[in-house]
């Protein structure tokens, strides 16, 4: 497939809408609330410096259709540490746009932020996305034990770190 990363754009706003409102995925992104189009317009025209904001997100395409998005969050410049998380859209998964996104965010966070660990958390019952760090190189590193609510029940959240080379 032909997979590629950019910049989020104005353009943008009906996907991400979409997806920051849909309430089956709120456990995962700790979202309680909807958010408005002007909220996160606002967001998006925000200033794009990943160095005041201490995030990155870019939005995952197949050919020119934003089909998902990556990010680096709670980045640690001094220490070199930052999040990884990963959205494909329900219709695009299991083709390799995943594992593409998490490649390209491997590189970005080492080329160009000089960053020395990415850590990402996934909760028990995604075993596509266990399977997925650990098929990139990220190594289970801890769980903490029944640390998130899902549909009313209380599952494990597994630790992953990936070590870069810079």
């Amino acid at each position: 497939m032909n997979y590629h990363c950019r910049a989020v754009e104005p353009s943008d706003i009906d996907f991400v809408y979409r997806v920051e409102n849909d309430q089956d995925y709120w456990t995962v992104a700790d979202t309680r609330q909807p958010l408005s189009k002007d909220m996160l317009t606002q967001w998006l025209c925000q200033s794009p410096d990943v160095y005041a904001n201490r995030q990155l997100r870019l939005m995952l395409c197949k050919e020119e259709q934003a089909i998902g998005c990556v990010d680096l969050f709670d980045i640690d410049f001094y220490h070199g540490n930052a999040q990884v998380a990963i959205f494909v859209d329900d219709k695009q998964r299991k083709e390799g746009a995943a594992r593409f996104a998490l490649s390209y965010m491997r590189k970005y966070a080492e080329d160009h932020l000089g960053l020395n660990n990415l850590f990402a958390e996934v909760d028990a019952l995604n075993l596509a996305s266990k399977k997925l760090f650990v098929s990139e190189g990220y190594e289970e590193i801890g769980q903490r034990k029944a640390a998130r609510k899902i549909l009313n029940q209380r599952v494990d959240i597994h630790l992953y770190q990936l070590r870069l080379s810079a």
